[in-house]
């Protein structure tokens, strides 16, 4: 194992505590996991501070496991390490049998033990080979991914997990170069993106290589793959006001941090129904407005801050989020779940607007942090006395990356008090998770909120009828017009018809003349040129006689 190298101070300790502490300081045993153990700086800490508390800690690199375990063996009783990553979560917890777990703390990133090894090759700063892998017992090395990956996923790797501008120029500028020589070394990886980034923009944002170096590392570990995975089985393994914490330190893992916990604490009934439906409601709250950001003293102490290469941490980056489970009455959490102070000069979780979540506005006034329980520990609705909020937490430590969470932003119910019942028969938020409480849950039952018609609806009602009202109007007048048009053409071919008919009729009356009738005769052969000859008329049965050609001197005579 060897010596530890360099000096380990924990991020964010005394906050994450804080957080932490009213899930964990529960009575009976409560269980907290550390999802990234790294060197047990924030287990010990936690362990030393609730006696009750059983540790699971977790950890991809072999070498941070045996380094937690030597200090941690007091505790010897109450921890189990497995070597796992943050993924693998809900099998850990099935094969120790906790089902619920009462406190999680991602501490994301790279650790003080995996920058201080140069043969690791996470500092550029030193010349080491590329390996960049937290767990070398197993997945490519940064050497592979460098000298193998063609072009566009080298490109799109540097672009999306760096957020690097020149990331097509970097991943040309690397393939030209292993076709002449594999890159094997970190400084010289680093040296050639210098080279490769234009001189003004070399200038500022620190070592032009921190952010190829940073994709690289993400990209040997699966990080952000493993942390979209890790958030949601994370949560759904916390029992009622359990508490998460996360620790992050750029925007990729902020980013899924936010997205995953924004979506357990919102509403997923219609907005405009005053009341939650069943299964509907928000299943946690958010412990702090937004992400909390470090103090200068915190920034001060850390002594790795900043450290000797981009991809490790930096105490003024780090972002904490953090949430706790809500009970659920009726399959809604919360009671209705519904935010009745829209309007009210308050945010939906009770805060008067303009604060920060942490007991101070934005203005540095001390304000209460959580009015709804300190009134509900009074009983009937009284007030209790006013207490300052905690002060905001601080940053900075050698986690590559990490993000935790806040104080609670408790809320209070709807006017009139909120008055609390034990809860019978109540449905939990997770059935396994009510089971194993060592306090039964308590359902927060609020008065009834009046319901009234808001105005943009009927507005928009208006509107919707006055549009559809001129629309039929409109639809009418073009059908009118439409069967008009194929009036007017039937009477135009009626008249044609007519004048047909009585086209007919006048070449039916000349053929009926005496004189056609004769001539047609002798064409058709049937009166003989030159002698008078009679013709039986159909219709009166009388005979006519046809006139001989002129010069013949007879003449027919009718009879």
């Amino acid at each position: 194992m060897g010596e530890l190298r360099g000096a380990h101070v924990p991020v964010l300790l005394e906050r994450c505590l804080e957080l932490l502490a009213p899930a964990l300081g529960r009575a009976g045993r409560t269980v907290y996991v550390d999802a990234t153990l790294g060197l047990g700086g924030h287990a010990e800490a936690v362990l030393a501070t609730h006696p009750q508390t059983m540790l699971v800690g977790l950890d991809r690199d072999t070498e941070a496991l045996a380094h937690a375990r030597v200090r941690l063996a007091r505790f010897a009783d109450r921890v189990h390490l497995e070597h796992a990553v943050y993924d693998e979560l809900p099998d850990v917890l099935d094969r120790l049998g906790h089902p619920v777990v009462d406190g999680i703390l991602f501490d994301l990133g790279v650790s003080s033990l995996q920058l201080d090894a140069p043969d690791r090759g996470f500092a550029y700063a030193q010349d080491a080979p590329l390996d960049m892998r937290m767990d070398q017992t197993r997945g490519l090395t940064a050497e592979e991914v460098v000298n193998t990956y063609p072009h566009p996923d080298l490109a799109r790797v540097l672009r999306v997990y760096g957020e690097e501008k020149f990331a097509p120029r970097i991943a040309s500028a690397i393939v030209r170069e292993r076709e002449r020589n594999p890159i094997t070394s970190s400084a010289r990886l680093a040296e050639l993106v210098r080279q490769t980034i234009p001189a003004p923009a070399r200038r500022t944002g620190g070592h032009p290589a921190k952010r190829t170096f940073q994709a690289l590392r993400i990209e040997v570990n699966r990080e952000l793959a493993a942390l979209e995975t890790a958030l949601p089985a994370a949560l759904d393994r916390l029992t009622i006001e359990g508490r998460l914490v996360v620790l992050s330190y750029h925007s990729l893992e902020d980013r899924l941090t936010k997205v995953a916990l924004a979506d357990r604490v919102r509403s997923k009934g219609p907005v405009d129904l005053p009341v939650e439906l069943p299964g509907t409601g928000p299943t946690f709250r958010l412990l702090s407005r937004g992400a909390e950001l470090p103090g200068e003293a915190e920034v001060a102490m850390n002594p790795r801050a900043p450290p000797p290469c981009g991809c490790g941490p930096r105490s003024g980056s780090i972002r904490l989020r953090s949430s706790a489970g809500v009970p659920i009455a009726n399959g809604t959490a919360g009671g209705s779940g519904r935010c009745t102070n829209r309007g009210r000069g308050r945010l939906c979780d009770g805060r008067p607007r303009g604060t920060t979540g942490q007991g101070r506005t934005k203005r540095g006034r001390d304000m209460t942090v959580d009015k709804r329980d300190r009134r509900n520990e009074t009983g009937s609705g009284q007030r209790a006395p006013r207490s300052g909020g905690p002060d905001r937490g601080a940053a900075g430590h050698a986690r590559g990356q990490g993000h935790a969470a806040g104080e609670p932003g408790g809320g209070r119910p709807a006017r009139g008090g909120a008055r609390e019942f034990p809860t019978q028969g109540t449905a939990a938020l997770r059935p396994a998770a009510r089971a194993d409480s060592a306090s039964p849950p308590r359902l927060r039952v609020a008065p009834p909120v009046p319901v009234s018609v808001p105005r943009a609806p009927f507005a928009a009602l208006v509107v919707v009828l006055v549009v559809g009202g001129v629309l039929g109007i409109l639809l009418i007048n073009t059908k009118i017009n439409e069967n008009s048009f194929h009036l007017k053409q039937l009477q135009e071919q009626q008249v044609d018809l007519n004048l047909q008919q009585q086209q007919l009729n006048r070449q039916i009356t000349d053929a009926k003349a005496p004189g056609n009738l004769v001539d047609a005769a002798r064409k058709l052969g049937l009166v003989e040129v030159g002698e008078p000859g009679y013709i039986q008329l159909p219709d009166g049965g009388e005979a006519i006689s046809v006139p001989q050609p002129a010069g013949t001197g007879q003449q027919g005579t009718g009879g």
